[in-house]
C-alpha cells in the first residue's frame, strides 16, 4: 500500500510517502498546484491519502484549517482514495 502525506502550504504543496512493509516515510517532493498533484497521485498509484490539519496552539481551528479543509474538499472532487 502506497500512502501519500500532504502539508497543504499557502505556496507549495509537501509531500511525503510510506510504503507499507517498508516502514520508512521519505520526503517525495512538493507541488504547486492541484492539479500537479492528482497527476502525481495517479501517476505513483497511491493507496492512501492523509493530509495534515494545522490547530491552533489552543487545539481549536482557526483560518489555516478552515483553508485546509476547503483544499481536501476540491481534493475528493478529482480522486477518490480514501
Amino acid at each position: 500500500m502506497n500512502i501519500l502525506a500532504i502539508d497543504y502550504g499557502t505556496q507549495n504543496i509537501g509531500l511525503a510517502r510510506a510504503t507499507i512493509g517498508v516502514d520508512v516515510i521519505l520526503p517525495f517532493g512538493k507541488v504547486s498546484n492541484l492539479p500537479e498533484l492528482v497527476e502525481k497521485i495517479t501517476k505513483e498509484k497511491i493507496d492512501k491519502i492523509i493530509v495534515g490539519l494545522p490547530l491552533g496552539l489552543d487545539g481549536a481551528e482557526n483560518k489555516n484549517t478552515e483553508r485546509v479543509r476547503k483544499f481536501v474538499d476540491e481534493l475528493k472532487k478529482e480522486i477518490n482514495i480514501p
